[in-house]
Formats: structure tokens, C-alpha cells, sequence
């Protein structure tokens, strides 16, 4: 599948974070429990934190006046081609936005030297292989959308602390090939690739509570998928699927659907109402 185009983006974006927002609201996500995820949006504007070891950086030559303020930095959208080694000396980095480059390498010392960081954005590098030192097990967030993959690599089981696994718009057609399960991955994005399957290594994720594989080749969901008790939002938009599997109904903590464009008929929604009446169909 071609990459997105900017329009069919900037829609993703809007229904991902409306979509979130939207299960805030119906699951009390926005109560930043233990066990849920906390997502932010940034909106690309520079910010200063009154703390003074916690601001938000847009800029490597100002982050470089104040190394140990560091605690945020985007280097979005830069024309660099190699990672900036001066990165390396902000000692309380915990997120770092390197998105929209060709950078094509990550310092195999990253993790050691920046020892808080656990948000790694590599979004629009035009990568079709990930190097192995990208995946670390201080990682929480990793979005690695809008690049040329064509599977999701097996090193990403080396991520133990996993929360949020975005990788929209690549161009994926196979899944990892062990079964390894991510303990504590709570968000897919797979929106916009060539997969026909939801594979056996998604339905394994015990604790996943959010599933986006909109725009796909999919024609159908596995019975498998009424196995993720978990999970609370499932976006199946501008798919194939023209029928839900019978015990789809058993997906009782099930709080958002997202079925915009898809096959599925008006009369199989208000069944699937009838079953699980407390469902939001969107």
C-alpha cells in the first residue's frame, strides 16, 4: 500500500486522538490509574516548563545552553542524516522526537547515557529495516510510523516495558515470527498497512486495550479476537469486513468501535447494540 497522502493523514491523526479522547470518556482513562495508558498531545509549539529541570526543547542549539533542563526534545522534521551525538549529553532526557529525517542509526550507548528515556519517536525516516539498538527495554513509547517496513520485527520483544506501539503507514505484511508477548502493551496502531490478517501474535497481548487496523486489506476478524479481554477500542474504518465473528458479543469490556467505511451492515450494528448495549458504535 502506497503511503498515506498528507489529507488521509491529517484525518488519522484527528480520529486517533478523537478516538482516544472519546475513550477517556468512557473508561475513565483520563484518571491516569496505574494500570492505564497516559497519552499526551503536543501541539508542536515551543513550551517552558516552571520547573527548571523539565522543559521542552524545539531546538539543539538551545537545548545545548541548558543540557540538564532537557527533559523533551523534537528534532522533527531537521534534513538530518545522522543522529546528533550532542543529544547524548541530556541527562534527563525521557522523550526524544526524531521524526521526518534520514536518520538511519541510534547510538548503541543511547539508552546508557540518557538513562530516563522511555518515549522514541522515529516516525518518516524512510526506513525499511529498524536498527537492533532502537528496541531497549527502558522503552514505553515507540512510534516508528510512516516508514517502509514490511513486518514487525522480532526484536521489538526485547521492549519489556511497552506501552504504546505505533506503526501506521508503513508497509507491513507479516507479523513477528515467535509469539513472545509484550506484558504490558496497552496500544496498537497498524492503521494504513497492507495486512489481510489480524495474526495469532496481536490476539496473544493480554493486556491490550486499544487495537487500530483501519484502512487494511483485512476481510475479516479472527474468533480468536473475542479472546482480548481487555480490550476497549477497536477501529476497523474503510475495511473489508463484512461480518463480525458469532462471539464477538463476548467482548464485554469492548467500549468503542470505530466502523466509518467498512462492509458491515446497519442491521448487523444494531444487533451487535443489542448485545453489548453499553458499546459505543462511532
Amino acid at each position: 500500500m502506497a503511503t498515506l497522502k498528507l489529507s488521509k493523514l491529517l484525518k488519522k491523526k484527528f480520529l486517533y486522538f478523537t478516538g482516544l479522547l472519546l475513550l477517556c470518556w468512557c473508561q475513565g482513562l483520563c484518571q491516569q490509574k496505574n494500570d492505564e495508558v497516559n497519552f499526551q498531545v503536543g501541539n508542536g509549539t515551543s513550551v517552558k516548563d516552571p520547573n527548571l529541570y523539565d522543559s521542552i526543547f524545539f531546538s539543539l542549539e538551545e537545548a545545548m545552553k541548558a543540557p540538564l533542563r532537557v527533559s523533551e526534545l523534537s528534532l522533527e522534521g531537521k534534513k538530518l542524516t545522522q543522529f546528533p551525538v550532542a543529544v547524548l549529553t541530556f541527562k534527563n532526557l525521557h522523550t526524544l522526537n526524531i521524526s521526518y529525517n534520514r536518520i538511519d542509526s541510534i547510538p548503541v550507548n543511547l539508552f546508557e547515557r540518557c538513562r530516563k528515556l522511555h518515549t522514541l519517536q522515529y516516525a518518516g525516516n524512510g526506513l525499511d529495516k529498524l536498527p537492533v539498538t532502537l528496541f531497549h527495554p527502558a522503552l514505553k513509547v515507540l512510534d516508528v510510523s510512516e516508514n517502509n517496513l514490511t513486518a514487525i520485527p522480532d526484536a521489538v520483544s526485547k521492549c519489556s516495558q511497552l506501552e504504546e506501539l505505533d506503526l501506521h503507514a508503513n508497509q507491513l505484511t507479516a507479523y513477528p515470527s515467535s509469539s513472545f508477548v509484550l506484558k504490558t502493551l496497552k496500544a496498537l496502531i497498524l492503521s494504513g498497512n497492507p495486512l489481510t490478517t489480524i495474526g495469532p501474535w496481536v490476539i496473544n497481548q493480554p493486556v491490550l486495550k486499544i487495537l487500530f487496523v483501519d484502512n487494511t486489506k483485512i476481510e475479516s476478524l479472527p474468533d480468536g479476537i473475542c479472546k482480548m479481554n481487555a480490550l476497549r477500542f477497536l477501529t476497523i474504518e474503510e475495511d473489508s469486513i463484512k461480518e463480525l465473528p458469532a462471539c464477538f458479543c463476548e467482548l464485554k469490556k469492548l467500549k468503542v468501535l470505530m466502523v466509518s467505511g467498512s462492509a458491515l451492515s446497519d442491521e448487523q450494528l444494531k444487533e451487535l447494540n443489542a448485545c453489548l448495549p453499553e458499546l459505543q458504535i462511532r
